[in-house]
């Protein structure tokens, strides 16, 4: 296989491999969760690694494709660039701004553990009807920690009573039903109102007491303390993450707690469908707001050797050269994309960047001959040399048989005319070397016969005085094709 043609292989594989790998890495364990969570409590933050994907033409001439990023030349945005880590392993990716700029932060891959922090703050047994604010105050949430993912917040309310009643007919006993009812609350502080959606309501009884005993105390056969009656309300909501509401719960600098507020009323009595009931009642409230903060940790990278990777070349330019703060570096090898090595320590690396140039469609390399080599009743060759390297996009167009055609004389020794033979061509290699790529036709050519050549391949013109116009099966036109003045040995199919 051509070098060219194998280089282009080698970078096809190397990129299935790093597909694997982004694959494998979003399925892998993190093997010690409390090493992250170390990591993730460190409050120096992570050396950041960035540079710019720029456009490396100046009007100064002697400032294009020097690799650097001078004044007057502009950024190029939405440009794929990846962090590979010591081992081959992504470890960050993203693209260019507006301004054609990246950068990295800390590591992506694997993504670390959701982590958790989880408070609890109350308002005491108190008695109703009150508002009364919720204590300790709650914290928000330390965005140096990580990544806010979701807020999950839980609430608890609880109205109770304890009820006394004593009959006071004394001519008859009584059957007492306490009841609690009415029963409200509303919490304020959260960035929305949490209330109870009904009235709540309990009762306990009936219970049977004696006639009035001429003693009103609650005490005795005549009255009865009920057990308390309480009823709770809870209610749970998440807040997920993309929501805007995310951010009321972030601390920052002029605010990192907020205080809830808890607003509560009840009502209680005793009945009794017979008898005369004096009853006595208090009622009381409390609750608690339990809130987790899910968030990805932040992590940081440490320090070591990597490779900041830009592929895929964006649509209408060509590589240039790769700088790393303002040292332009040598090219990678053949093939290859754009790599800047970097060893990191504690500080950030800043200006590693990647300079590209316009392509140039109509600067296309021509065919600028065609020769024709062979022995007597052996295998032909016809060689087209073009007049320069061939794009690496056009390749594969270069190098497939049907985009090729030779015709023969018909008997008359006429082109263009009845009975003139077609050959179709079994292989094409193109040579990077010296620019050329043969053919090998299905069948003999006479080496003591004149052929001609149609070829379709896009960007490529034909600039020949000696074309022959003519109507072929492939279209395009067709290129007089000359004998070699020398021959050589024509490798056997």
């Amino acid at each position: 296989m051509p070098a060219l043609g194998r280089n282009l292989r080698n970078w096809h594989q190397w990129l299935m491999r790093q597909s694997q790998q982004r694959k494998g890495l979003s399925r892998r364990l993190v093997p010690n969760a409390e090493f992250l969570e170390a990591i993730a409590l460190l409050s120096n933050g992570s050396p950041v690694i960035s540079g710019f994907v720029f456009l490396d033409q100046s009007a100064n001439s002697t400032l294009t494709n020097n690799g650097l990023f001078d004044t007057g030349e502009n950024g190029l945005p939405t440009a794929s660039v990846e962090l590979f880590n010591a081992t081959n392993q992504l470890v960050a990716a993203t693209t260019t701004n507006a301004s054609g700029f990246y950068q990295f932060t800390g590591p992506q891959f694997p993504a670390p553990p959701t982590h958790s922090v989880t408070q609890t703050i109350t308002v005491p047994t108190t008695l109703t009807d009150f508002t009364q604010p919720f204590s300790p105050a709650l914290q928000l949430f330390d965005t140096a920690l990580g990544t806010l993912e979701d807020v999950k917040i839980t609430t608890t309310v609880n109205l109770s009573s304890t009820i006394q009643a004593e009959n006071t007919s004394t001519s008859s006993g009584a059957s007492i039903t306490a009841h609690l009812f009415n029963g409200h609350y509303q919490i304020d502080g959260l960035n929305t109102t949490i209330q109870n959606a009904a009235p709540l309501t309990i009762t306990s009884g009936p219970v049977s007491v004696s006639t009035f005993d001429g003693t009103q105390d609650f005490l005795g056969p005549d009255s009865v303390t009920f057990p308390a009656l309480s009823k709770s309300d809870s209610q749970s909501f998440t807040i997920a993450s993309g929501s805007p509401a995310l951010a009321f719960y972030e601390s920052t600098s002029a605010n990192t707690s907020i205080t809830p507020t808890l607003t509560a009323s009840a009502q209680a009595n005793a009945t009794s469908p017979i008898g005369n009931t004096d009853y006595r009642t208090t009622s009381s409230a409390t609750a608690t707001i339990t809130i987790t903060y899910d968030y990805l940790p932040t992590t940081t990278f440490s320090p070591g050797q990597y490779t900041i990777v830009q592929t895929p070349i964006l649509p209408g330019y060509t590589n240039g050269k790769e700088s790393r703060n303002g040292t332009v570096l040598p090219p990678p090898a053949a093939g290859n994309p754009q790599m800047i090595p970097l060893s990191l320590g504690t500080a950030d690396a800043p200006n590693n960047d990647f300079g590209k140039l316009v392509s140039s469609p109509g600067v296309a390399p021509a065919i600028v001959n065609v020769l024709m080599f062979g022995v007597h009743m052996e295998q032909s060759e016809v060689v087209v040399y073009f007049n320069g390297p061939v794009d690496p996009s056009l390749i594969p167009a270069v190098e497939n048989p049907k985009n090729y055609v030779i015709i023969g004389q018909n008997r008359k020794g006429a082109f263009n005319a009845p009975g003139q033979p077609i050959y179709t061509i079994a292989e094409a290699v193109y040579n990077a070397q010296n620019n050329t790529v043969t053919l090998l036709p299905e069948a003999h050519l006479n080496t003591h016969q004149r052929y001609e050549m149609g070829a379709l391949l896009p960007g490529y013109p034909f600039p020949y005085a000696t074309i022959i116009g003519g109507k072929l099966t492939l279209g395009g036109q067709t290129t007089a094709i000359q004998h070699a003045t020398t021959h050589r040995a024509i490798r056997h199919k």
